[in-house]
């Protein structure tokens, strides 16, 4: 018996032994409730869109994304937009199934007399439709940017669309890219890449000095820096130090543009010293 309460017997305390005075609260055990993470399909996030197709009449549904979802939280170097979720980039080409005309979303109800009967004689007469999935993959949607590529040479569409497409279209590779580990396949679309990104840098290159300002919603210094990028990307550093250095000079250029510039500068200066150094090594002294 605790001598604390020695004599409490007497009041009919039989448990004297087993009290303890700084004895610690048990807690009654709860059941962990853990709260599961809510995983959104991201054909959650998609409808379908009706539209009525200028070239065949047809009325088809198009998968967009619900306003307000497709949130950019960065850029890469080459202004390839980051998003928080669904990728818009996938679903920017609409596709008419029933003809063949494709185009970007901001360009499809934009088509002449001429660039119908020019569809409906080189595409659609010879068109075999296809049924795409709810989701569209990169795979996917690369197919769907050559198609709208395909058109706008048929119709004969301006340099600077047709470089805006294969600008996106290496946006679309280069995901595909980061996901590839067959050799033979990675080679294939690195191929593809290159090639994608010339024809951007040669068409907006050259519709440069007949652009109006803002284009595709860039202003001028945006569409030089893009131009420094893919000279960038291409290994050709005259190029890359004249836009840049464009941007640089321009009393017009915004802060965050002049920033890009400087991190695509600082980048260029680090590859060089490496190479350098690298050239360096095993030389007499």
């Amino acid at each position: 018996m605790s001598s604390l309460f020695k004599g409490l017997d007497a009041f009919g305390m039989d448990d004297l032994d087993k009290t303890d005075l700084f004895e610690e609260k048990k807690e009654i055990e709860k059941k962990k409730i853990e709260k599961k993470k809510v995983v959104i399909k991201e054909e959650e996030l998609l409808y379908d869109r009706t539209i009525r197709c200028p070239v065949c009449n047809s009325v088809f549904e198009a998968r967009t994304i619900k306003q307000g979802v497709a949130k950019v939280v960065g850029t890469g170097v080459n202004l390839r937009p980051v998003y928080a979720s669904v990728d818009q980039i996938r679903y920017d080409v609409v596709l008419c199934e029933i003809c063949g005309y494709a185009a970007l979303n901001r360009n499809f109800k934009n088509i002449s007399e001429r660039q119908v009967k020019l569809v409906k004689e080189k595409i659609s007469m010879k068109y075999v439709g296809k049924r795409y999935p709810k989701v569209y993959d990169y795979s996917v949607a690369l197919e769907r940017y050559k198609m709208a590529l395909y058109n706008d040479v048929v119709m004969g569409r301006s340099m600077i669309n047709k470089a805006y497409l294969c600008l996106k279209a290496s946006w679309v590779i280069e995901s595909l890219l980061e996901v590839t580990e067959d050799e033979k396949k990675f080679s294939e679309l690195k191929e593809s890449y290159w090639s994608f990104v010339e024809n951007a840098y040669k068409g907006f290159a050259k519709a440069y000095s007949e652009t109006k300002f803002p284009i595709f919603g860039m202003n001028e210094s945006t569409y030089q820096y893009m131009l420094g990028a893919l000279a960038y990307e291409l290994e050709d550093m005259k190029n890359t130090s004249f836009w840049l250095g464009k941007v640089m000079l321009s009393p017009i250029s915004s802060a965050r543009i002049k920033e890009k510039a400087r991190e695509l500068k600082a980048l260029i200066d680090a590859n060089k010293n490496t190479e350098e150094y690298h050239e360096g090594e095993g030389a007499d002294e």
